[in-house]
């Protein structure tokens, strides 16, 4: 049985000359790639026979191989900075398209948002990248990253070696160094970050960071002392620059330390805090309380503080805390 053979081998751009090439084939090469000239290795089979049964399997048989060198490879919503790598397609397998790659230092793009790495390798197999040993490194956040992406279903499940997270930055007020922790990731609209282990949800866009901690309980060990001994409760954060922050949240307090003026005991704190590098301003109870860290005074209206206790509460909050944990604000501003 007669069958037309191609097999060429030329080195070029993978641009729209060979992706025309491809098309006229039927092959629409999912991975996009500008950077250096590559070696693209392109064989065709075309039966010129007619087939008596239709087959799974196309008909013409195509499988092209790429070597790409030095620059960007994109792929749906994902682009990469490459250093080197290669890209097979296979139209006679179940999954066509398979991919390995050194990660060079640069800019991933997950759906528009940015993460700058240093190093790192990739597979793709079976609609699936896999990374091992990706180098993530911000103003906010150093960590290797390990696990596999799901480019279908647009989430991760990642395993995340932290070597640094700060929240804030002449004052750290969360803090975590040198722990493995879980990361599950969805960006099918933005990108949105879930630690589980420590109950907090970091979503980021072009327009900033959004974090919530949903129990602080589960990160009180990271937590900067405020100076309030509390059981658990909630903060919501957002910045743009990882410099000046809004935060909004509720602490359930273990003890007492404010009261009405009929002497009801306050164990909710509803509060407001805006932080920059030199100052933290905090509104509590619906502005009847305010804190300003800068000028060390505390302004009431309609509130009293047990200061004894409060403070009592901050020096054992301390002795709890992890090394290296700061002294409270309120110690450190009033003392």
């Amino acid at each position: 049985q007669a069958v037309l053979k191609l097999d060429l081998k030329l080195k070029a751009p993978v641009d729209k000359e060979v992706q025309k090439i491809l098309k006229s084939y039927h092959v629409d090469l999912p991975i996009r790639y500008t950077g250096k000239h590559a070696w693209v290795r392109l064989k065709i089979d075309v039966p010129l026979y007619k087939q008596k049964q239709k087959k799974k399997k196309p008909r013409v048989k195509v499988f092209v191989h790429v070597d790409l060198k030095k620059g960007l490879a994109s792929y749906r919503e994902i682009t990469l900075p490459i250093q080197k790598g290669w890209v097979e397609y296979d139209n006679q397998k179940e999954y066509a398209l398979r991919s390995e790659a050194i990660l060079d230092k640069g800019v991933v793009v997950i759906n528009k948002t940015k993460i700058p790495i240093r190093k790192g390798k990739l597979r793709y197999l079976k609609k699936h990248i896999i990374l091992s040993g990706t180098h993530m490194k911000e103003s906010w956040l150093d960590a290797v990253i390990d696990g596999d992406i799901d480019v279908v279903a647009k989430k991760a499940e990642l395993s995340a070696q932290v070597k640094k997270m700060q929240i804030g930055t002449e004052t750290k007020y969360v803090y975590l160094e040198n722990k493995k922790i879980p990361v599950m990731i969805h960006f099918a609209k933005g990108l949105q970050m879930d630690l589980p282990t420590l109950k907090t949800k970091v979503t980021k866009d072009n327009k900033g960071f959004k974090i919530n901690l949903d129990a602080l309980k589960a990160v009180k060990p990271y937590l900067k002392s405020i100076g309030i001994g509390f059981r658990d409760g909630i903060l919501k954060i957002t910045t743009k620059d990882m410099q000046h922050y809004l935060l909004k949240g509720d602490l359930r307090g273990k003890q007492c330390f404010f009261y009405g003026n009929e002497g009801g005991c306050y164990r909710h704190i509803p509060f407001e805090a805006q932080v920059s590098p030199k100052k933290m301003i905090i509104e509590a109870f619906g502005k009847r309380l305010r804190y300003d860290t800068k000028r060390g005074r505390i302004d009431l209206k309609g509130i009293n503080i047990d200061l004894k206790r409060l403070l009592g509460s901050s020096a054992d909050q301390e002795g709890k805390g992890k090394k290296g944990t700061q002294r409270s604000l309120f110690k450190q501003k009033l003392l």
